[in-house]
This record gives structure tokens, sequence and C-alpha cells, in this order.
């Protein structure tokens, strides 16, 4: 048997669902294993490229392309509490998706500041699993449904 990293498995498992030709893909965090370079061009050729005229649903909590997509829902203990276009959510400064992407930036720089020698407080990484909202993308040149009442919340 051949030993493959999680980078590998989830690359292989993007080109499976391309290879498929489907109407439309849900992908669960399809980019998480593998490093920025790679997410980049994986984001850029297969999801926005090769899969164009495609629905494309991405399930994600990283926020490094939200920019890039149509419909942005917020799900936060399995209830939608947001839902549009990105520059529109944005500017909800009480958001989920605004918190989301400054916790990202901090841990970004935390990171950076790790990186090079530097120590900082851990107070933000003790965030708790239940307070913690996922992004659902969907990237699709598609029409989506204007409303979240039109939508499920789960239970």
């Amino acid at each position: 048997g051949i030993n493959l990293s999680g980078g590998q498995k989830q690359r292989i498992s993007i080109a499976r669902a391309v290879y498929a030709n489907a109407d439309v893909y849900i992908l669960d965090d399809p980019l998480s294993a593998v490093d920025a370079h790679v997410d980049h061009h994986i984001f850029k050729h297969a999801l926005t490229t090769i899969l164009a005229d495609k629905t494309r649903i991405l399930v994600t909590n990283g926020v490094n392309h939200l920019k890039e997509v149509d419909q942005i829902v917020v799900i936060k203990q399995g209830r939608i509490t947001q839902d549009g276009a990105y520059d529109d959510l944005i500017r909800n400064v009480d958001g989920d998706l605004f918190r989301l992407i400054q916790e990202s930036k901090l841990v970004a720089s935390k990171e950076g500041a790790e990186g090079s020698g530097c120590e900082e407080s851990s107070e933000a990484d003790s965030s708790e699993d239940e307070d913690e909202a996922a992004v659902v993308a969907a990237i699709s040149e598609k029409e989506a449904p204007s409303s979240s009442a039109d939508r499920p919340t789960g239970p």
C-alpha cells in the first residue's frame, strides 16, 4: 500500500470529483490539508475554472476565498446566522462572518510571530467548539435563493 499525506488524499478526492462531471458539487473543507500555494491553485484552476458552469457548495471554516464566492451562508450551532454576499455581510461588525475573519487574521499574525521567535498570549486560542461558526460558501454561477427563510436551518 501507498502512504499518502492528507493533502495528497484531498487532491485525489478533488480530482475524482472533477472527473465525475456532476452538475452539483458539495465539498466539505476541500482545501484544509493543503498548503497556501496549493490551496490557491486548486481554488483558481479546479473550483472556479474547470467547474465554472457547475453548482459548487463549499463547507469550510476557512475564510481565504470568501470574497470570490457568490453567496455565503454562516451557520452557528446548527442555525443560519448570516446569509448573503461578502460585501454585504462584512459590513455587519457584530456578525459572525466579521468575527471569523478577525479571528483568522489574529491567528495568522500570531503564527507569523511564533515563526519569528516572538511569544504572544494564548488567549486568542481559547475558543469553545459550541461557539464556533461554520461558513458554507456557495460559489455557483447559478442563481441562489434570495432568502434564508426558504431554506431549512437544521435541528
